[in-house]
């Protein structure tokens, strides 16, 4: 029953949106998909087959000459066949830029919100919001930029502050390094990162993404203090204009300083889209995911998704 609700809810809310929207560029899909997952550990909160259905709405609209406003909507409900539980995720955003002859200018409002929880936990409400400036001076020279970012829960509030820049030596090719800083007002810590990346193109066909971070945890308290890595990447392949194939894997490992215990956690992913005809797209999802804690026996699942998706 609540399945149906919030997807009607949705449903209408996307509708009720387009109909009051001003004249610009407008994206919207729906989509059905199911899944199965499978963990060793019979605690594991998600478990067995589920049933989704998801919709996104995009607009986008000129402001002036040199400014842009965007929407946009994202929401999926889930249903348990066997508990008959349902989880739900809605992710709602106002984009605002603005482009300058050395640079571009954006601010951005997000609402992160569940109301009947999602994987496992129960419901929330986040909102975010970021300012950025970007120079773009163009290729073979660097480009810099600075981003704040701030949030809110429950339990205090979070703000940030990020100093990088770019570098694309050609088209094919691109460079990032960020340097930044977030203090959380509920611990209160401080969480100091730096990161590097790297995306290019090799032919027509070929994609590729790599990405690298190591933060520290600084606490009032030294033994709640603790070391993050990650590193992440992704391949894009494109055998013809109705297909695309990808594979992400991803690997993150946290030092806790008290116990100078290691957590690793790994995953991969492989995913096949089809566009079958017109505006009908078909999707096919794998992944595999572990997480070991020093001198504990690991524990891994691994989830199997299809589904298909009209896009107006």
């Amino acid at each position: 029953m609540y399945l149906g609700k919030s997807w009607v809810i949705l449903l209408l809310l996307c509708v009720g949106i387009l109909g009051q929207l001003p004249a610009g560029q407008t994206d919207a899909f729906v989509g059905i998909s199911g899944s199965y997952r499978y963990a060793e550990d019979p605690s594991f909160p998600v478990r067995g087959a589920t049933v989704d259905m998801q919709g996104n709405l995009g607009h986008r609209m000129l402001l002036g000459e040199t400014g842009f406003l965007g929407f946009s909507l994202y929401g999926t409900v889930s249903l348990d066949p066997a508990t008959y539980s349902v989880s739900d995720h809605l992710l709602a955003g106002i984009t605002n830029s603005w482009f300058f002859d050395v640079g571009v200018m954006e601010f951005a409002v997000e609402v992160d919100q569940s109301f009947f929880g999602s994987e496992g936990g129960g419901a929330f409400t986040v909102p975010s919001w970021s300012a950025s400036y970007g120079w773009e001076r163009g290729y073979r020279t660097i480009n810099p930029f600075v981003q704040y970012r701030g949030s809110a829960t429950s339990g205090g509030s979070q703000h940030g502050l990020e100093l990088g820049f770019s570098y694309s030596p050609s088209v094919e090719l691109t460079y990032s390094t960020t340097v930044g800083g977030t203090y959380a007002t509920s611990l209160p810590d401080f969480l100091a990162t730096i990161a590097f990346g790297a995306e290019g193109l090799v032919g027509y066909l070929f994609n590729w993404e790599f990405g690298a971070e190591a933060a520290y945890r600084f606490a009032e308290d030294p033994t709640d203090e603790s070391l993050s890595l990650r590193a992440s990447a992704l391949f894009g392949y494109t055998p013809s204009r109705r297909m695309h194939i990808r594979f992400s894997p991803a690997l993150a490992a946290t030092r806790e300083r008290a116990s100078g215990a290691w957590t690793i956690d790994g995953e991969a992913l492989l995913r096949a889209d089809v566009a079958i005809k017109g505006n009908l797209y078909w999707y096919v999802e794998t992944g595999a995911f572990s997480s070991l804690v020093q001198d504990t026996v690991p524990t891994w699942y691994v989830q199997v998704r299809t589904g298909v998706d009209v896009s107006f």
